[in-house]
């Protein structure tokens, strides 16, 4: 559980009933996000991005699709403000996200 929400991180949050929430941050263009080998639950800069212009620090580490949810599971072409995505590594590294 988590307190205080951190730019680029993906957070999963459940409740009871229907509810709408309202975040408040200064929107970004570039995010460095730290990644474990496996499965990592990311966020976004502050516009909609490509998955395509996402890149990797080592190179090409990325070893699944982007993969949003809404009801369930589906594969993005974007990464979303407010929307947490799930993508699969294969080491540890930084995920780069730089919005044009």
């Amino acid at each position: 559980m988590k307190d205080t929400l951190k730019n680029g991180y993906g957070y999963w949050m459940r409740f009871a009933d229907a509810e709408s929430l309202g975040l408040f941050g200064v929107p970004t263009k570039k995010q460095t996000i730290p990644v474990k080998a496996g499965w990592n639950l990311v966020g976004s800069v502050g516009s909609a991005i490509s998955v395509s212009s996402i890149t990797s620090d080592p190179p090409g580490m990325v070893t699944s699709n982007f993969f949003g949810y809404a009801g369930g599971y589906s594969t993005s072409d974007s990464i979303r403000p407010g929307k947490g995505h799930w993508v699969k590594v294969y080491q540890d590294g930084k995920l780069i996200l730089f919005q044009k």
